[in-house]
Order: structure tokens, then sequence, then C-alpha cells
């Protein structure tokens, strides 16, 4: 077996698995054979409907193959359904079906379908159906994600009857309602004989039927057109008629912003300045910062470089670290600062144990943070040389190292500023990029790197088993730090065996109040997306975006 091959096989399913993002690339404009026949639109404003642009195009619009494409993420929702879905805060209520019951050991689970559940042909949804969804994941020739594969192959599934399922995993698990329950779920009866990869590439993709809050009536190079279902579980739609637009630049979307020829724009990368500015410009548009659940984290490889297993550094660097300037500096503002690894907002989030929320943010001023940082390393044996003004050791050894990154602009610019206020401590930084598959392959994977910068992003579930458990370390998962810890593996392995919410909580308490003692990652807080929506519309009920689609968890709601 190619080792090198075989390990980043290994970790590509990992970051898949907790949601591990350290490069976004440019979206996909669209499958050559599956657009082939579609029709180009003038792109001129129907009165009748709402029309939301997005920058990017879709691809494959199938619940099972919209990882590597958030448009496609954002259709699929609006047209599929699961069993349950995830609520403002990451907590999973129902969808499809009601919420399980659950056996005492806390590996069974029986969901019930509710009644008249009807697909957008008008063909009764049932438990066939999921069944299907579930065995095509399941399949030897799946092209979806890896990680889906897998953990749908290690459980069974049964259906007594057209409304049950039942899912038997070999363990508890707690994260599977919220990872993996939330499937969209396909139509057998359209799909029915399909291969792996005939799914992958049939039809039916370019045009998909759903169960979800709205149907497709249009798809275009340009735009997807879709009507209210009026069967939908949750009642009706309001608003008849919905549109996504697709733009190649943003310079040309916000033309049309302020033409009025779409009502929304959803932005989802990094903002320039320039950018930013022509953003916050816009007239009669009101701007929502839309917090993801991913964290920027600065991770120190205490495996490589020694002195990062004294945690008097980790605390000085992050007292260093203003967060606060970061936010306003590197993103203007579009930032949630927090040292927290679980998401603010979310069920599982305990502020007080956030230093940012409480010691650095509110009791202390950052002179402080700035004076405590400098005898912290001065404790630790690192003193100023008199010349430089550099910090040595006993050995005259400088205190320097290497910041790497991806390519993304925002990562490139964060690491810079890093490496900025590490030099107030006398610490001495050089930051370098690659693209990520480098990065991985080269840095990551063979624990090659002094401190890299990353975001991490554990999904709706808070469970912090693959960046955080000490199995997950260097050549094993994604536990970049390399930091280990009994304790925390006992309550990360608690975490993931009880299914109370109460239970769950306390666990997650006692993980951050930990984090907050050892510092195993110094968080540095959590990137906004952007939301233009005209001025007047409904508050936004999301705090927290898990996937960008989830700001449309109530659109069923959403004024005519």
């Amino acid at each position: 077996m190619n080792f090198a091959a075989s390990k980043f096989r290994r970790a590509v399913f990992l970051l898949s698995f907790i949601g591990v993002i350290l490069f976004v690339g440019s979206a996909c404009t669209g499958d050559e054979t599956l657009n082939s026949n579609l029709e180009n639109e003038d792109g001129s404003q129907h009165e009748d409907r709402y029309v939301e642009g997005v920058l990017g195009n879709w691809g494959r619009l199938n619940p099972l193959f919209v990882d590597a494409n958030p448009v496609d993420s954002d259709i699929s929702r609006l047209v599929f359904a699961g069993l349950v879905r995830i609520a403002s805060d990451g907590s999973v209520v129902s969808d499809m079906a009601y919420m399980p019951d659950v056996d005492e050991a806390k590996t069974s689970y029986t969901f019930t379908l509710k009644k008249d559940l009807k697909w957008h042909d008008g063909t009764p949804v049932t438990s066939r159906d999921v069944f299907f969804t579930i065995k095509q994941i399941t399949g030897p020739d799946f092209r979806g994600s890896e990680q889906t594969n897998l953990f749908w192959r290690n459980l069974e599934i049964e259906v007594p009857d057209e409304r049950t399922i039942i899912f038997k995993l070999k363990a508890p698990f707690s994260p599977f309602l919220a990872r993996f329950a939330t499937v969209g779920i396909l139509p057998e009866h359209l799909l029915r004989g399909l291969s792996g990869e005939d799914l992958f590439n049939a039809p039916f993709n370019a045009f998909p039927i759903g169960s979800g809050p709205y149907r497709i009536n249009k798809v275009t190079s340009s735009s997807v057109h879709f009507l209210a279902w009026e069967d939908y579980h949750f009642g009706e739609p309001a608003m008849e008629k919905f549109e996504i637009r697709f733009y190649k630049d943003l310079s040309t979307a916000l033309l049309d912003i302020e033409a009025k020829s779409i009502q929304s724009l959803y932005l989802r990368d990094f903002l320039s300045l320039e950018d930013y500015e022509k953003v916050v410009r816009l007239k009669d548009s009101a701007l929502y910062d839309v917090q993801r659940s991913g964290a920027l984290v600065f991770s120190l490889n205490l495996e490589k470089i020694g002195y990062f297993d004294d945690y008097r550094v980790r605390k000085a660097f992050s007292l260093v670290l203003d967060r606060a300037r970061i936010a306003e500096t590197v993103f203007f503002g579009r930032f949630n600062p927090s040292a927290s690894f679980v998401v603010p907002d979310s069920w599982a989030y305990v502020s007080e144990e956030d230093v940012v929320a409480s010691e650095i943010g509110v009791t202390s001023s950052y002179q402080q943070n700035l004076k405590l940082a400098n005898e912290l390393l001065s404790d630790a044996g690192w003193r100023e040389h008199p010349t430089t003004g550099i910090r040595i050791n006993d050995e005259n050894e400088e205190f320097n190292f290497i910041i790497r990154t991806d390519h993304d602009p925002a990562h490139s610019k964060l690491a810079l500023e890093i490496a900025k206020h590490l030099e107030l401590l006398g610490v001495r930084t050089s930051v370098a990029t690659t693209p990520f598959s480098v990065l991985l392959r080269d840095f990551l994977l063979p624990g090659n790197y002094d401190a890299a910068l990353i975001v991490i992003d554990p999904g709706a579930d808070p469970d912090p088993y693959f960046f955080l458990h000490s199995s997950q370390t260097l050549f094993s998962g994604f536990n970049v730090s390399n930091f280990t810890s009994l304790s925390v593996d006992k309550l990360i392995e608690r975490g993931r065996g009880y299914l109370e919410i109460d239970i769950r909580f306390d666990v997650y308490r006692q993980l951050q109040e930990l984090w907050r003692k050892e510092i195993p990652s110094i968080v540095l807080g959590y990137p906004m997306d952007t939301y233009i929506r005209p001025v007047g519309s409904p508050e936004l009920d999301r705090r927290i975006v898990f996937s960008s689609a989830d700001r449309f968890f109530d659109i069923h709601l959403w004024p005519q």
C-alpha cells in the first residue's frame, strides 16, 4: 500500500467528517453533461416572484452529492427534506419524521414518518424511500462522501411498515441525529435500479423531484425557478414563487440588487475592503451578519516544537492576540471573537468558559493582557535579548517559528496579523502559504509544521472527537496540535455515549472549562457570512448557519 496516498485519503475522510474547512475553492459551474440541453435566460425580473442571488452555479441537484458545492446544497435544501433537521441553536428537531424513540441501550432509533407525506409528483413518501436512500449511500460505487458511506455501512436498517424506519447502531453515538439523520431523502420510484455511477450521472440531478417546501419549475444556466409545494408537511409556503439566480462576480450581483432585479444576495466568501465598502453603500438593503459554525484556530504543534508544550506559552499567545482588533482589521467586523471551540449561541455553548466573553473581553484591558503575556513568557524561561529584543532561552535559542496556512485571502491576512501580535512579545514568526492540497499532503499529514492556521467545524453537533481526542493525534486524525489528556478523552467519550441533553450539556461545559485552562489550540473566533435582504424584511431566525442552506430553515413562513 502507498502509505502517503493512504494517509491522504484518510485525511480527506476526516476533513469531510468533522467539517474541517481549510480551503474553499471556486463554486462549480455546473456539469456540462447535465447542462447541455438547458436554455439560457435573459435575467429579467418577474414581479411575481422573490429572487435571491448567489455567487457560483449549480452542478448536481441531489442531496447525496452536495458536499463540494454550497449552491447545490442551497437548492437541495429547498427541494428535499430529511427525517430531522437542525434548528437555529444546533438542536435537532423533526422534519418528515417525528423525533425518534430510542431504546435503553441508545443504539436503536425508531422513526415514524408523518402522515400523508408526498413527493412533488404526488406519489406518497414511504419508509421504502428512506431505505432506498441509505442503500444508495452504502453501495460499493457510491460517488458521494466517503465518510457518509462508511458510517451508514456500519448500522442496520429495518422498515417494518410504510411509515416506520429502525436504525440499529453498533454502539451509542449521540452525533448520529445531527450529522447523519438530516440527509435528504430520495424518491425510490424515480430512481429504482440505478447503480451508484448511474445515480451520479442521472438526468434527475438536473431536475429533481423532492418533498421539501419548493418544487422546481424551471432550471436554466443562470437560475432555478421554484413553486411552492402545496402539500409540504409544515404547510404550504406563503411565498408562491421563488428563484435563485447565479452570478460569476460580486459587482454584477450588486448592480442587480441596486436595480431591484433581485431582492436578496447571500455572500459566503471573504470580502476585500473594496468589496465590503460597496456592500455597505447599498441603499434600501439591510445587511445581516450570519455566524458560521467553523472556528478559525491557531494550532501549535506540541510534538514538533517542545516549548509549545508549556501551558504558559500557549496562554501568553492567547492573551496577546487581540481578537476584537482582528475582527475589525481582517474581517471588517464580520467576525465573532471567541476563544471557545463550541460555536457561540449554540445549545452547548457556555459564555462563562469563553475567555473572550469573560476574562479578556470584560474584566481586562488589552494592555493588561499584554503585560500578563510578557510575564508568562518570562516565567517560562524566555527572556528578551538585550540587543534584538527577540525572546531567547537559556540555550540562547531564539523564539521563532513558521505559521502555515492555505491561500485563502482571509487566512493569509489573518496569519500576518497573528505574526504582528506575536512581535509584541518578542516572538519572531514568518508566514508561509500554500495551496490546500500541498498544505495537507506536505505539512499537516506528516506533522511537518510548527503552527497552522486552520478552520475547524464540527457541524451542528458539538462533539470534538476528531480534533481533540488523544486517539486523533498525528497519523490518526485531525488533532492538529497533538494535545493529549486522559480527562478530556473520558469527557468526549461520555458526550458521545449519552443522548440526554442535560448530560451532554454538562459534558461540553466541562470540556470548555478544560479548554480554557489548558488551551490545546488557540481559537480566534467565527467568521460571518453576509446576507443582503430588503429593508423591512422579516428578521432572520438563524443565529448560526452550520450550512449556508440553513438560512432556508423557515422559508415556508416567509411572507408573499
